[in-house]
């Protein structure tokens, strides 16, 4: 007489696996841990292998991009808010050095010559804000976000 499969899993594939040393018990250890079969440990770490390589769903594509589109408008805001607050000081020190000018005295070069140290500095700063202002727009072009510099920068006028 035939003898008839008690269970629908002996009429599943079946694979012979070749595993490095020790691997098989490892696997015994955490299949405890979790409740399972050795059988069943294999195929839920594999299964979990999957999800994890599928493609991203089209929703979940648009709330990455969202994210990294405010996370650059954060960005270039910041910088459009240091490089306005570089450009009053620029001024402030431009303004300084113009009161300064015709005063001979002593005290005044040195304010003066301090003053010039501070334009030099701040204009190094803004060059440098400029370089990272446009890296950030750069980035933001590469994945496909558009930013508008121009709406942001009339927020400081």
């Amino acid at each position: 007489m035939a003898e008839k499969n008690l269970y629908p899993s002996d009429q599943a594939d079946k694979v012979l696996v070749r595993m490095p040393d020790g691997m098989r018990d490892r696997l015994k250890e955490v299949a405890k841990a979790n409740n399972r079969t050795l059988n069943a440990e294999i195929v839920a770490r594999l299964e979990q292998s999957f999800q994890q390589s599928d493609p991203i769903s089209a929703s979940e594509n648009s709330v990455i991009k969202a994210v990294e589109k405010s996370n650059l408008e954060t960005r270039l805001m910041d910088l459009l808010t240091q490089w306005h607050h570089e450009d009053h000081n620029l001024k402030h020190y431009e303004a300084r050095i113009e009161h300064l000018e015709d005063d001979s005295y002593e005290d005044a070069k040195y304010l003066r010559s301090i003053a010039e140290e501070e334009k030099s500095a701040s204009l190094r700063k803004l060059g440098a804000l400029d370089e990272a202002i446009r890296a950030t727009c750069s980035a933001a072009k590469q994945k496909g976000i558009e930013l508008n510099l121009e709406e942001m920068k009339k927020r400081f006028k």
